[in-house]
């Protein structure tokens, strides 16, 4: 608990949103299962991220807004 209050005091000062960071350690565990029993279901072989339309479509946009950001964050420091 302290380990993870003084993570969050850091997180504050530096002006990271909480809530993105709340919903990730609530949701963290869940997905994490149920990637493991998705990797299970299809023996060990991710191809089921991507055989699917929507399952590739929401990937694309996932990719898409990380690199957007990452490329934001870069273009304001310079």
């Amino acid at each position: 608990m302290i380990g993870i209050a003084v993570v969050a005091t850091f997180l504050r000062l530096y002006d990271f949103p909480m809530p993105p960071l709340i919903l990730a350690f609530v949701l963290g565990g869940l997905m994490e299962e149920t990637l493991r029993r998705s990797l299970l279901i299809s023996d060990g072989s991710p191809n089921f991220l991507w055989d699917r339309p929507i399952t590739l479509i929401i990937l694309l946009i996932t990719i898409t807004i990380v690199g957007w950001q990452i490329y934001s964050t870069f273009r304001k420091k310079n």
